[in-house]
């Protein structure tokens, strides 16, 4: 990764490529916005081109569904996104870590910036940890990155993609037929669906609609609520042990490959 580092700042040890400016601990933002080389702004311009073009000569048009983005301070170029693409500006990956750093005990590590200016980073200790067998310990981060290249952009889970997640979930195919037809627990697909698409506890929240998250709840709300077992107890104990939790695992494992 050493060669895609454009610019970043650290606390503690060197960074195992060398780059970077070393900083004290507990420095103000607006340092770390400096060091880290992203005290710049991202600024966007229509697309243009030109069209029949003899030799220099040639008419100019614009392309209105696109945008170009550029760097304020080299007005190197960034991308081309959708005039729909929202655009995160460097100091506000900063400040994301504001009152977190000033309030809540958080202390920033590593800071900056890719590929140029397409990717950019800041990674806080949060000061919790916790040791395994007394002398193994793992300590507790925040990554904050985005992109202006919209290889991190979020999007709505399409819905071939929701029914085909839920079927890897709880479906078996049977051999030798087509995808749609022979499936083992369509009934529990149909729920599950409908709770993803409204009916679900939490389905209407921003954080649910048209997200991986969504799926992931519907699943564990179809095991834990939904699903028909002989007594409560029975329910618990399945959700918590038994083939509910086998499917909800499975669920979190679908969802973080749909993500990836």
């Amino acid at each position: 990764m050493a060669h895609l580092v454009e610019t970043m700042a650290y606390v503690g040890q060197a960074p195992w490529h060398g780059l970077g400016s070393a900083l004290s601990p507990k420095q103000p933002l607006e340092i770390w916005q400096r060091e880290a080389g992203m005290d710049w702004q991202i600024q966007e311009s229509p697309v243009h081109f030109k069209a029949g073009a003899i030799g220099h000569l040639g008419s100019i048009h614009s392309f209105p569904e696109q945008k170009v983005l550029y760097r304020s301070d080299t007005k190197a170029p960034l991308s081309v996104v959708s005039n729909r693409y929202q655009v995160v500006q460097p100091r506000e990956v900063m400040e994301f870590y504001r009152e977190l750093t000033e309030v809540s005990g958080y202390e920033l590590e590593t800071a900056g910036v890719l590929k140029g200016g397409r990717k950019l980073w800041a990674l806080a200790r949060t000061g919790q940890s916790t040791a395994l067998k007394g002398n193994d310990v793992v300590n507790g981060y925040l990554l904050q990155a985005t992109s202006c290249d919209g290889t991190l952009a979020t999007r709505r889970v399409k819905d071939l993609e929701a029914k085909a997640y839920l079927r890897s979930v709880l479906c078996e195919l049977q051999a030798g037929k087509p995808e749609h037809t022979g499936l083992s627990n369509e009934r529990a697909l149909n729920k599950v669906l409908s709770l993803y698409e409204g009916r679900g506890r939490g389905a209407e929240l921003e954080a649910a609609k048209g997200t991986a998250w969504g799926l992931l709840n519907s699943v564990t709300d179809y095991v834990d609520h939904e699903r028909r077992a002989r007594s409560n107890e029975y329910r618990m104990d399945t959700a918590w042990f038994g083939q509910g939790a086998v499917l909800k695992q499975r669920a979190l494992d679908s969802a973080l490959r749909l993500v990836a």
